[in-house]
């Protein structure tokens, strides 16, 4: 019963923090939601809650587990013309093979509020 009636409180501490990091940061505990859902990956979930808990941001992910799987392939043409299809081409050389999953996809950090009005030149309110 002690055993059990710690890891109630250390649930309910672990709970209280999670809601108030919320508040600090609102919106991360949907993405990780979001992650988990289209990653269906304990690893995953562990990993974003473990980046909530330490105040970092969680980022969206791009592509569900399947769809990162997914191969695409891309060729340029005798003209010079880029091609890309999920089919690969036939009677056609140097066809790379890309896994969506492995591709970066890189976004800008959006500026702060203080940023935004330096750069507009108004003063903060």
């Amino acid at each position: 019963m002690k055993v059990f009636s710690i890891i109630l409180v250390a649930v309910i501490g672990m709970v209280l923090y999670g809601a108030y990091l919320e508040r600090q940061n609102p919106g991360q505990w949907e993405i990780v939601g979001k992650n988990f859902v289209k990653t269906e990956s304990l690893a995953v979930l562990a990993k974003d809650s473990f980046k909530v808990f330490s105040q970092e941001p969680v980022k969206l992910m791009a592509l569900s587990a399947a769809e990162s799987e997914r191969i695409v392939y891309r060729w340029v043409d005798e003209y010079g013309t880029p091609h890309v299809s999920y089919q690969r081409p036939e009677n056609v050389p140097n066809v790379k093979e890309i896994r969506l999953g492995d591709m970066d996809f890189k976004v800008q950090k959006s500026l702060t509020e203080q940023e935004k009005q330096q750069l507009l030149g108004q003063p903060k309110q």
